[in-house]
């Protein structure tokens, strides 16, 4: 995008942009958050922080208590690499991010994890530490990089981000007008941000409005499309809505996706195992919520039976993803395909309705991805209820009222990167995928379900991370370290 800057004559005298009129393509601005603010409007001095590591180490978080510079730990855990810790904090308080290695002792005198008490003689070997402060900008970002002498926690917000940028910018230009340059570039954007901000906040506060009132309406259609087109697959052509696309989110409807033969295929194969449903847990695992109620059942892709139902209906999920995406999905080491139940118990009924609370099936917080872990998800609906049973994505103002034979499919990363260690890169969503399954009232809801990955293979397949998106052998690896002290989590 670009922005039409109004500048002094008296800043750029002597300067590299001798025009009062100046164009700044803001290109630079496609790596920032759009979603956040220079300085916070609000008078509260409270922030919320998210610490990412991208160091090599396990790290925990100390906050230094002033003046006494007392350590106060903030974890009772450990935050992996490449993982990351949400905290809630105050204006000016000052924080140490500390790498812990397996013969260094922890600054409050720890020698394992569950032991405070203080060490009175000097302390040899101590773990290396960062400090940072936090600032009265918001959405700030810590990045925890390095090891050793060369470990560092670094404040990365918009503020930073875009001086930087600016520094790198006008690294040619010379010194007379460049700092007010850069302030009026710094004002102009920050209102941009300030009215970004402003616009997820009204998103997010109507999105809860926006799923009562949809699930309540069993009347209500789909959402209209963006873009209505088409997609050949294997001489047949199925018609596809766009209802909702961003740089690192689609949501697509396909309809005839699969067949009736297909549907009786995977509820034969399911009948046996189905069981409660689970969410992902926050230590990596998977546990029982409230929030999903319906019964489930994971069915294993014959990759050696390519005229088998399963597998003609796995591969065509593949096709497609690779052909609206540059991910270049493979079905080898993917996640099992889920059979999903949802049953209704009636008008009049008092009972906990059969539904699945607005969650994200991957990164939805606009973070940078995890290789390994999941990048699009597609719902097909099978048998859908007489009343009930929507599919939401309140925070984009989308609706879809399924019917039987129709996939919805989306993303939730943008363009991917391959690196050479076949690990993957790319951008998050920043919350546009976030979604529900509106309480089924009467009738019944089947429904076949695959979320998918990349940085997967047939030798390191989908069972290999955990729900965090970590290798599990790593966690292992770092439990030699810790003791078995456990994995991150959030305050």
């Amino acid at each position: 995008m670009a922005i039409l800057v109004q500048i002094n004559r008296v800043c750029i005298s002597r300067f590299c942009i001798s025009r009062a009129w100046v164009t700044v393509t803001l290109f630079l601005l496609l790596n920032l958050s759009f979603t956040s603010v220079f300085v916070s409007s609000s008078t509260s001095t409270a922030r919320k922080i998210v610490i990412r590591n991208k160091s090599p180490s396990l790290i925990t978080l100390y906050w230094i208590s002033i003046p006494k510079e007392d350590y106060v730990r903030q974890q009772t855990s450990v935050t992996y690499p490449l993982d990351r810790l949400n905290i809630n904090s105050f204006v000016n308080h000052t924080f140490a991010a500390v790498e812990i290695t397996k013969d260094c002792v922890l600054p409050d005198g720890v020698t394992k994890p569950y032991d405070d008490s203080k060490l009175k003689s000097p302390i040899k070997n101590i773990c290396t530490e960062s400090r940072f402060t936090v600032t009265p900008n918001t959405d700030q970002i810590i990045l925890v990089t390095g090891t050793g002498s060369k470990f560092l926690a670094v404040l990365d917000d918009d503020v930073s981000r875009l001086r930087s940028l600016l520094d790198e910018a006008f690294e040619n230009c010379e010194e007379d007008g460049k700092e007010c340059l850069r302030q009026n570039l710094e004002v102009t954007v920050g209102s941009l941000l300030k009215k970004n901000t402003l616009e997820k906040t009204v998103r997010e506060s109507m999105a809860p409005l926006i799923e009562d009132y949809t699930c309540a309406d069993s009347k209500i259609s789909t959402s209209p499309p963006l873009q209505n087109t088409t997609w050949t697959h294997n001489g047949v052509t199925r018609d596809v809505s766009v209802l909702f696309k961003s740089d690192n989110a689609e949501v697509h409807i396909v309809k005839e996706f699969i067949s009736p033969e297909e549907c009786a295929a995977i509820e034969k194969r399911s009948a046996k195992s189905l069981h409660k449903a689970t969410v992902a847990s926050s230590d990596g695992g998977s546990e029982f919520s409230e929030n999903r109620k319906a019964l489930q059942a994971s069915i294993k892709v014959p990759l050696n039976s390519p005229s088998d139902p399963v597998y003609l209906l796995s591969s065509r999920i593949y096709d497609y993803t690779n052909a609206h995406t540059n991910y270049n999905l493979t079905m080898e080491g993917q996640e099992d395909i889920m059979s999903i139940q949802y049953k209704g118990c009636g008008v009049d009924c008092e009972e906990k309705r059969d539904r699945y609370m607005p969650h994200c099936d991957g990164e939805c917080g606009g973070d940078e991805y995890l290789s390994g872990s999941r990048v699009a998800t597609v719902v097909i609906y099978c048998k859908v209820p007489e009343i009930g049973g929507g599919t939401n994505f309140a925070k984009s103002n989308i609706h879809i009222k399924p019917e039987a034979g129709m996939a919805t499919w989306f993303r939730y990363v943008g363009d991917m990167t391959t690196l050479e260690d076949g690990t993957v890169t790319g951008a998050s969503d920043s919350g546009y995928s976030e979604h529900s399954g509106c309480p089924v009232i009467e009738g019944e809801k089947k429904i076949v379900t695959q979320w998918m990955r990349a940085g997967v293979n047939a030798e390191e397949p989908w069972d290999s991370f955990n729900t965090k998106g970590l290798k599990k052998k790593d966690v292992e690896k770092f439990k030699e370290i810790t003791g078995g002290w456990g994995g991150g989590e959030e305050l």
